[in-house]
């Protein structure tokens, strides 16, 4: 009878139980009596039944009914209030809950523990199976271990799916999107759900929000249909704002302890390599974890183009093989700011697309270029490559922008660091043809030794000599001579490998240092140059066109298991220098002599 009344919402009077089928009595007795039983009902919502028996048969009349009608109504007007009361203490002991947070956050000093803080306090006040904290990366949503907590097992949470999410996907994804909550009592009606479990019903999702920008999104799910109210998205969206304050101020005080740490490490950086490591390595952690590799490409004075100078995950001994001209890379690259590359906008452009394949180097999926510009002269003095090896165009303009607002400080650190640079370069370099010095040469042959005795591979060494220049010197004078020499250094530089060393032997003659090259490979380079110098015609701004330079050299290559003294193959490349020079000059004699007899007049 009870249950009748619960289901129909209507009292039951029964005179006499023996013959209402819906009385239950106690098993194995005889039933007899009546009974009286009437809803407790507060507007649409049942809160019970009121319910009396007699073992009298009709001991109940009408008038009980309303009478007894009249006590329930009391009654549910007593238990609402009372239900009333203890949902508005349960409410505000939540809302303390998640208030007395705000004290503790302003404590934590790691992105970890407050994660942490939050899931505690969602685990404390609210009825849950799956909470997610995620935290907003760009275009995307990201979970760290410490935001995540499950009632249920976890080998069948597909939580790997959900490490990473577009902000394209799912009711999260929509969520930060719109930076409204989303309250889903079940998430079967719902065509932006995406199943994390199989048992999951429902779903409530709001932003975490601070200063209008969401930063990240609260997500709590439960294998109960409806099992979420507006009170707990209230709650749930005030606890959303605690964490966005908490994440801002964690944010800032993280983001002046690293760049603290990093001009720091800056400052400490005792040579150019070091320091664009750091600030490389700076650049990969700050775009972390959509960043995986980067490399650092430096204008190379000396030779006038770019080279790359350090790399992150990339292999850098077939990058340094890569030389691009000025004009090359401001096709592809801007020099005022960040340009946003990806994989298939470096294979289609002819310029990277050529370098690449001669070089063997595969295109990174994504790619963050930060010009590093001279004040002064407006040039780009480097530029600083953030890549993703695999994925495309995973990186955004929120991301180039966190790497511009580095600039000025990139930029001082840069040009000090060059500074220092040539300076050092001055104590090594010849003043007149910017080529190495005899000093720097001894330096760079003990480490060049050293590594060939490590490879066991060979070091050619080759003399060039400029012939007859004391000609040049006697006819257009020493400053006409200057210039020709720088020229001529100029010209090496630019015609041998990034890997091999100019050096100013002494007067006219300079010494090639080539790691890891035999003989014969450098008799070929050297007659190539011979013969692209000759070729032209070469009159390096002499003021007679017909005056013509040519070269001599001589090469000697030292084995490293010889064990011969590097300074004897110095020599022998200094007399095989002086054997072709006398050579190439008796050649030229009889080459004049022949030119006399075929110009005599007939008798």
């Amino acid at each position: 009878v009870v249950g009748w009344v619960a289901r129909e919402r209507a009292p039951a009077l029964v005179p006499d139980v023996s013959r209402d089928p819906r009385y239950i009595g106690k098993p194995g007795t005889r039933p007899e009596g009546s009974e009286l039983a009437v809803p407790i009902q507060l507007g649409e919502r049942l809160l019970g039944v009121l319910n009396l028996e007699d073992r009298r048969p009709n001991a109940y009349t009408p008038d009980d009914v309303s009478l007894l009608q009249a006590l329930a109504d009391q009654l549910a007007l007593a238990l609402g209030g009372l239900e009333r009361q203890e949902a508005l203490r349960r409410s505000q002991e939540r809302l303390r809950g998640i208030y007395r947070l705000s004290e503790r956050l302003a404590r934590l000093r790691t992105l970890d523990d407050l994660l942490r803080a939050g899931v505690e306090v969602i685990r404390r006040n609210f009825h849950y199976e799956h909470v997610v904290i995620f935290l907003r990366e760009g275009d995307e949503l990201v979970v760290r271990e410490a935001g995540y907590d499950t009632v249920l097992p976890r080998e069948e949470v597909r939580f790997e799916a959900f490490r990473r999410l577009p902000l394209s996907r799912g009711i999260c994804g929509r969520v930060a999107r719109t930076g409204k909550p989303a309250l889903v009592p079940d998430v079967s009606r719902d065509p932006d759900y995406l199943v994390g479990h199989p048992a999951i019903r429902s779903e409530l999702a709001v932003p975490i929000v601070e200063g209008g920008e969401v930063l990240g999104v609260i997500d709590i799910e439960s294998t109960r249909p409806s099992a979420f109210t507006r009170e707990d998205q209230e709650l749930l969206e005030a606890l959303g704002r605690q964490l966005g304050m908490a994440l801002r101020e964690l944010g800032h005080r993280e983001q002046l302890r690293e760049l603290n740490e990093f001009l720091r490490e800056l400052n400490e950086a005792t040579d150019f390599e070091t320091l664009l490591r750091r600030v490389l390595e700076r650049a990969v952690r700050l775009l972390r974890p959509k960043a995986d590799a980067g490399s650092v490409v430096i204008y190379d004075e000396e030779r006038g183009v770019y080279r790359f100078w350090v790399a992150i995950g990339r292999p850098l001994e077939k990058l340094r093989r890569i030389e691009y001209r000025e004009e090359e890379l401001a096709q592809v690259l801007r020099s005022d700011r960040p340009t946003i590359l990806t994989r298939s906008q470096q294979l289609e452009h002819p310029v990277t697309r050529r370098i690449l394949e001669e070089v063997g180097v595969p295109a990174p999926g994504s790619t963050i270029v930060l010009p590093i510009r001279d004040p002064e002269t407006g040039r780009a003095i480097a530029f600083f490559n953030v890549n993703n090896l695999e994925r495309e165009g995973v990186f955004t303009e929120a991301d180039a922008q966190k790497l511009w607002a580095l600039r000025d400080e990139i930029t001082a650190a840069v040009l000090r660091a060059r500074d220092r640079e040539r300076l050092k370069r001055m104590a090594l370099h010849d003043a007149l043809t910017g080529a190495y010095s005899r000093h720097y040469l001894n330096e760079f042959l003990k480490q060049e030794r050293e590594r060939a005795q490590r490879s066991g591979r060979p070091i050619s060494l080759v003399m060039v000599d400029l012939d007859r220049f004391f000609e040049i010197n006697d006819r257009f004078g020493h400053l006409v001579g200057d210039r020709v020499l720088r020229e001529v250094a100029r010209r090496l530089r630019q015609n041998v490998r990034a890997s091999d060393v100019v050096v100013r032997y002494g007067g006219d003659e300079f010494l090639i240092v080539m790691p890891e090259t035999t003989r014969e490979e450098a008799e070929r380079a050297m007659e190539r140059l011979r013969r692209a110098l000759e070729g032209e015609g070469w009159t390096p701004g002499l003021p007679d066109p017909d005056h013509k330079l040519s070269i001599s050299f001589g090469v000697a290559t030292w084995d490293p298991a010889s064990g011969e003294p590097i300074e004897r193959v110095l020599e022998r490349a200094d007399a095989f220098l002086y054997h072709r020079r006398k050579g190439r000059a008796a050649e030229e004699r009889r080459k004049s002599k022949r030119a006399i007899v075929v110009s005599r007049p007939s008798p």
